[in-house]
C-alpha cells in the first residue's frame, strides 16, 4: 500500500515535470514568433514548477531563456539577473559548455549598458571555454562581439584583429550570411582609420551578401554607411543615391527613426551643394519625425540647423524662430555647451540685421558659458565679435560687463579689444 502511494507520488511529480517541459517548449515557440510577453509567461510557469520540484539544472535553462526575453525587451538589469542565476546553477553542475553561452549573453547585456570592460571580461570567459571545447563556429560570434567592444573603446586595431578572426572562421564554416555583419564591422574600423577606399570595399562585400540573402533591412544600414563614405569623399551624387536607397527600404519597413537619419544626411548633402530649399525640405521631414517620436534632443539639433539655413537664405525672422526653439530645448535639458553654440548664432544673426544691443546680450551669455568650460578658442571668438560690436556701437557697457565677467579693469578690456583690430 505504501509502495503504491509512493508510485502515485512519483507519477504525479513526473506529470508536473512534463507540464513544465511543455510550458518551456511553448515559450521557445512563441519567442520565435516574437510574442515576448507570452514567452515570458510560459517560461515563468515552467520555472515555478522546476523550483517546486527541485529540478535545479532545468531551472538554469529556463533562467537563460527568461534572460533572452528580458534582453529583447531591453530590461537589461532583469536580463542580467536571470543570466547570473543560470550561470550560478551551471557552475554547480560544472557545465562549462553552457556557461560559455550564458557568459556570452551577459557580455551583450553589459555592452548595451555601456559597461565595455565588463562586457570584455564576459566575452573572454566565453571564448576561453569555446576554445577549450574546440567550438569554432561559436568562437566566431564571440570574436565578433569582442570586436564591437574594442570599437566602442576606440581600440581600432584590436577591433580589426577580432573581426578578422571572426571572419576567417565564418568563411571556413561557409557561414555567408553572418560574414556580412563582420564585413560591416571591418568597414567601420577602416572608416575610423580614414581608409575610405578600404571601407567602401568592405561595405560592398557586406551589401552583396545581404542582397544574396534578401536581407533588406540590413542592406539599408550598409547603404547608409556607403553614403557616409561617399559624403566624406565629396562624391555627393553617389552619397545621395545610397541614402535614397536606404530611405526607400526604411519607408517600406515603417522605420521612422532611420528615415529621419537619412533625411538628415540628405539635408547635409543639399547644404554642401548649396541647394538650400531642398535642405530646408529634408530638415523639415526630419523634424516632423522627431516631433512625432517626442525626441526633444534631436528636435533641438534640427531646429538649430534649420536656423542656420534660414540665416543663409536671409529669412531672418524664420531663422530667429528656429534658433529660439533650439535654445529653449537646450535650456530645458540644461545642455550648456549647446546653449552657448546657439547664443553665438543668435548673436551673429542679430549683428547681421543691425540689432547690436541684442547681439551684445547673446555674446555676453555665450562667453560666460565658454568660460565655465575653459574653452579658450571660443572665448577668443566671442570677445573678437564683442570688440567688433563695441567698435560699431561705442556702447561702453560692453567694456564694463566684459571686465566684470573676467575680473579685469575696463582699460584692460579696452586694450584687448584694440588687439582684435590690429
Amino acid at each position: 500500500m505504501q509502495f503504491k502511494k509512493q508510485l502515485i507520488g512519483v507519477c504525479s511529480q513526473q506529470k508536473q515535470i512534463w507540464l513544465a517541459d511543455t510550458y518551456h517548449n511553448l515559450g521557445i515557440v512563441v519567442l520565435e514568433l516574437r510574442e515576448y510577453q507570452q514567452a515570458q509567461r510560459y517560461y515563468q510557469q515552467a520555472l515555478d514548477i522546476y523550483i517546486k520540484s527541485g529540478k535545479r539544472y532545468k531551472q538554469s535553462i529556463t533562467y537563460h531563456e527568461l534572460g533572452l526575453v528580458a534582453y529583447v525587451l531591453r530590461k537589461y538589469e532583469q536580463a542580467r539577473q536571470y543570466y547570473q542565476q543560470a550561470v550560478d546553477i551551471l557552475i554547480e553542475y560544472d557545465d562549462r559548455y553552457k556557461q560559455a553561452t550564458t557568459s556570452h549573453e551577459l557580455g551583450k547585456v553589459a555592452h548595451d549598458l555601456g559597461e565595455y570592460e565588463q562586457a570584455r571580461q564576459y566575452y573572454q570567459q566565453a571564448l576561453e571555454i569555446k576554445i577549450e571545447y574546440g567550438d569554432r563556429y561559436d568562437q566566431a560570434k564571440t570574436y565578433h562581439e569582442l570586436g564591437l567592444v574594442a570599437f566602442e573603446l576606440r581600440e581600432y586595431e584590436e577591433a580589426r584583429r577580432y573581426y578578422q578572426q571572426a571572419l576567417e572562421i565564418k568563411i571556413e564554416s561557409g557561414n555567408r550570411n553572418y560574414q556580412a555583419f563582420t564585413y560591416q564591422g571591418l568597414g567601420k574600423v577602416a572608416y575610423q582609420s580614414g581608409e575610405y577606399e578600404q571601407t567602401r570595399q568592405y561595405y560592398q562585400q557586406a551589401v552583396d551578401i545581404l542582397i544574396e540573402y534578401d536581407d533588406r533591412y540590413n542592406q539599408a544600414e550598409t547603404y547608409q554607411e556607403l553614403g557616409l563614405v561617399a559624403f566624406e569623399l565629396r562624391e555627393y551624387e553617389e552619397a545621395r543615391r545610397y541614402y535614397q536607397q536606404a530611405l526607400g527600404i526604411y519607408i517600406k519597413s515603417g522605420d521612422r527613426y532611420n528615415q529621419a537619419r537619412n533625411y538628415h544626411q540628405l539635408a547635409m548633402i543639399a547644404h554642401d551643394l548649396r541647394q538650400y530649399q531642398q535642405e530646408l525640405h529634408y530638415y523639415q521631414q526630419t523634424l516632423d519625425i522627431y516631433i512625432e517620436s517626442g525626441d526633444r534632443s534631436e528636435q533641438a539639433q534640427i531646429y538649430h540647423n534649420l536656423g542656420l539655413v534660414a540665416k543663409d537664405l536671409r529669412e531672418y525672422q524664420q531663422a530667429q524662430y528656429y534658433l529660439q526653439q533650439a535654445l529653449d530645448i537646450y535650456i530645458e535639458s540644461d545642455d550648456r555647451s549647446k546653449q552657448a553654440k546657439t547664443y553665438v548664432v543668435l548673436g551673429l544673426l542679430a549683428e547681421e540685421i543691425g540689432e547690436l544691443a541684442e547681439a551684445k546680450t547673446h555674446f555676453l551669455v555665450a562667453v560666460q558659458i565658454y568660460l565655465e568650460f575653459k574653452d579658450e578658442r571660443h572665448i577668443g571668438f566671442c570677445l573678437s565679435i564683442l570688440a567688433r560690436i563695441y567698435q560699431a556701437s561705442q556702447d561702453e557697457s560692453i567694456l564694463t560687463e566684459v571686465a566684470s565677467i573676467f575680473g579685469k579693469t575696463v582699460e584692460e578690456v579696452r586694450e584687448r579689444f584694440k588687439s582684435y583690430r590690429e
